[in-house]
């Protein structure tokens, strides 16, 4: 059964999306649709600039210049990134680099990429965020004329304008390999692994994005125990009586200037005293909430609150997974959420082999307390998004994309929620490409849920690509 919209049906083609589709079928949804020779297609009708489509569509794969590279060892990060010195105007000609850590040359492609935003809005209790709205997500391709230390000439100038504060600049490459790894999500870069490869990729390892997005909450021992530590209730609960929120789209809204029980967009809320469990990151599909806090403290239904789902247009806007919420105690035994999942991003001619493309959600760590003490725990991460385009073909093993698991403890206390899933595209002539796009279960608490709930399913969209 296939779920989402159709374009065209295609008897010829339709055999060729059975493998893709019921892999995603029992866990996730899927959308079909057929595209023309020079269309980009759209999945959820966003506007981009005028000129967008045509210059993604222009740059095809690439054009090869950085050779061949074959990688054996793990992890490889092929992929550098720096951040901005000063705001980019819509139709600016240059960028400048806040550090010359790209090592750039000209002719280089650059993926500029606005992965954070500044809306307040965002924050508190949100069960759904369209990225265009809020102007997040919106990025696109550059290629180097001419540097200058850190100071580069576009060839073209940008579509798009980028906040210094919310973007970052990644250097493509170019070529062709395997077991390949995204940097870590730093709260301003890292989170992305893309890469262009003008003829075929043949992929017998992995693409790896697991746990690459935004971080999860980290778990702050309360260091009082008493009748003054119970009754919490508030959405922004001062720490260490309110635990740490995972990370959202909102910048600065991390660690110490996020705890309580309310989501950050995204980011999965943390729990409050007494000892309830984080809620789960979101992405396509919300995380899970967190579970009860503890007996002594009524067991009450106060745990971290799921993070919310992410809703925008393929390819046109870019985002990670939400981290996980952290559960909150009194004793060193709690835990962490896990942080989403990041963004793999891949146009080739040909996609084959049977390795993976894994940018799932990362599971939270479960309590390493006892059956005579305990804490509450972590949500796990939601799952992040994998863009990949076979022009000619399209094969793989998996494309992972499913969210972390909640945390479990042995006593009464909250459990984690469940990540949600994470967001896929895939193109190409033909797709075989087994799609995991699960919402991360639930933790457990003495072998029960108590209150803490899964992550919803996460879902992705394959198109035929006609010659």
């Amino acid at each position: 059964m296939l779920l989402g919209h159709y374009r065209q049906s295609v008897p010829r083609s339709f055999y060729l999306l059975l493998a893709f589709s019921y892999a995603l079928a029992a866990c996730g949804r899927i959308g079909y649709e057929e595209l023309q020779p020079g269309d980009v297609g759209n999945s959820s009708g966003g506007a981009t600039p005028a000129g967008w489509n045509e210059r993604l569509q222009a740059l095809g794969e690439g054009d090869g210049h950085w050779g061949a590279l074959q990688t054996l060892t793990s992890p490889t990060f092929i992929n550098r990134h720096a951040l901005l010195a000063s705001d980019v105007a819509q139709g600016s000609s240059e960028l400048i680099f806040a550090d010359e850590t790209l090592q750039a040359t000209p002719g280089d492609l650059l993926l500029v990429w606005q992965s954070s935003a500044a809306d307040s809005t965002l924050l508190g209790r949100v069960d759904r965020v369209n990225l265009v709205e809020h102007d997040v997500g919106k990025w696109e391709f550059v290629r180097i004329a001419a540097l200058d230390s850190n100071r580069a000439t576009l060839m073209l100038p940008t579509l798009y304008a980028y906040p210094a504060a919310l973007s970052q600049v990644v250097l493509v490459e170019v070529r062709v390999g395997h077991s390949l790894d995204a940097s870590a999500w730093t709260g301003r870069k890292g989170g992305i692994l893309a890469l262009l490869v003008q003829d075929r990729l043949l992929v017998e390892g992995r693409l790896n994005a697991e746990g690459s997005g935004r971080r999860g909450g980290a778990y702050v021992i309360n260091p009082v125990d008493g009748p003054n530590q119970t009754g919490c209730t508030a959405l922004d609960e001062p720490s260490p009586l309110g635990a740490l929120k995972g990370e959202g789209l909102v910048a600065q809204r991390f660690e110490t200037m996020a705890s309580g029980r309310g989501n950050a967009s995204e980011g999965g809320g943390g729990g409050v005293c007494s000892q309830s469990g984080g809620g789960g990151g979101g992405h396509f599909g919300g995380g899970g909430k967190g579970g009860f806090s503890q007996s002594t403290d009524g067991t009450r239904d106060v745990g971290g609150m799921a993070g919310a789902e992410m809703r925008y247009p393929l390819p046109e806007r870019l985002t990670m997974g939400g981290g996980g919420g952290a559960g909150q105690g009194d004793d060193p035994f709690g835990s962490g959420g896990g942080a989403g999942g990041g963004v793999i991003f891949v146009y080739a001619g040909r996609v084959e082999g049977g390795g993976s493309f894994d940018a799932r959600g990362q599971a939270a760590a479960d309590s390493s307390g006892s059956t005579t003490t305990d804490d509450g725990v972590g949500g796990g991460g939601g799952g992040g998004l994998v863009v990949v385009r076979g022009r000619r073909g399209l094969g793989c093993g998996a494309l992972r994309i499913s969210g972390g698991k909640g945390a479990s403890c042995y006593l009464p206390r909250g459990p984690g929620g469940g990540g949600g899933g994470g967001y896929g595209l895939l193109e190409g002539a033909m797709l075989n490409c087994p799609v995991e796009a699960q919402g991360g279960a639930q933790g457990l608490s003495a072998g029960a849920p108590r209150g803490a709930a899964d992550g919803r399913p996460g879902s992705a969209i394959g198109r035929i690509l006609m010659p």
